[in-house]
């Protein structure tokens, strides 16, 4: 019953904390029931009253975390309010939620949070899903990474959620290895567009051939064959495919800066062919 997250969501929300309550827990509840097989809560030993409380205590953990984070280094930049602000955007939270989630960002930032007895009611709450725990910790690395680079109070903390979490070593390297070049390509994405202006036109034709050598197309395919092509390269070169069969975190930069091409050249002819 894939629907289940957004009821039973939804009618514990409401007992909890009234409308708002019931608001939040529909919303966690629709989110959940689109990846709760990918993260493992849809496994037969959760009732829904322990789903339904594991999308409650996600969610206020992955926001007091954020906000502890943000604040090690002493100071939130507008960069680290930015990338919180896109997690929210990922969750699709309506307005009133991200209310909520604001004001777990702030209790995150307060003197007082202890990291430890949030990690501790997480875990105990989500059961041990390790997929669920590593998608906290990539979340929390993003963030981590916002202002374009990682101070060791920050990396800190961040082993200290890996160790809570059980994430080992090695795989806590093949986040980070991931994050820091996914931040690397968002940079050299604002160098190209700020440069983007100053561009010879033949060069851009040049870029723009290459564009549809990369996606394995001609220059004269529909939009849909570009769409088709698209999607295939991305499928194919996806770094989750090979972070799942264990490959070393070199193979997992590589495919990353790849998708991050295959991306950027679809971009440029969409851009080109206005579609």
């Amino acid at each position: 019953m894939i629907w289940l997250g957004k009821v039973v969501g939804g009618i514990l929300g409401f007992s909890l904390v009234g409308p708002v309550g019931a608001l939040l827990g529909a919303t966690l509840g629709h989110q959940f029931d689109r990846n709760l097989q990918n993260i493992g809560l849809l496994d037969s030993d959760l009732t829904p009253e322990n789903i339904n409380r594991a999308q409650w205590t996600f969610f206020e953990t992955v926001f007091m975390v954020m906000g502890h984070l943000a604040k090690a280094d002493g100071r939130v930049s507008e960069a680290e309010l930015n990338a919180a602000r896109t997690i929210m955007d990922r969750m699709e939270l309506p307005d009133d939620i991200r209310k909520v989630a604001a004001g777990f960002y702030s209790q995150g930032k307060q003197p007082d949070f202890v990291l430890e007895e949030a990690l501790d009611r997480f875990r105990a709450d989500c059961s041990r899903r390790h997929a669920l725990f590593r998608r906290f910790l990539e979340w929390q690395m993003e963030c981590a990474y916002a202002d374009g680079n990682l101070p060791e109070s920050k990396e800190l903390i961040l082993q200290r959620i890996a160790d809570c979490l059980g994430i080992g070593r090695f795989e806590y390297r093949f986040i980070k290895t991931r994050a820091e070049t996914e931040q690397r390509l968002a940079e050299e994405r604002k160098h190209k567009k700020r440069e983007r202006k100053f561009r010879n036109p033949a060069i851009e034709v040049m870029q723009l051939v290459q564009a549809y050598t990369l996606l394995g197309i001609p220059v004269a395919a529909s939009e849909n064959d570009v769409k088709k092509a698209y999607r295939k390269q991305m499928s194919l070169h996806h770094p989750d495919k090979l972070t799942a069969q264990g490959a070393s975190p070199d193979s997992i930069r590589q495919a990353t800066e790849k998708t991050q091409q295959i991306r950027g050249a679809y971009e440029l002819i969409a851009r080109v062919r206005k579609f």
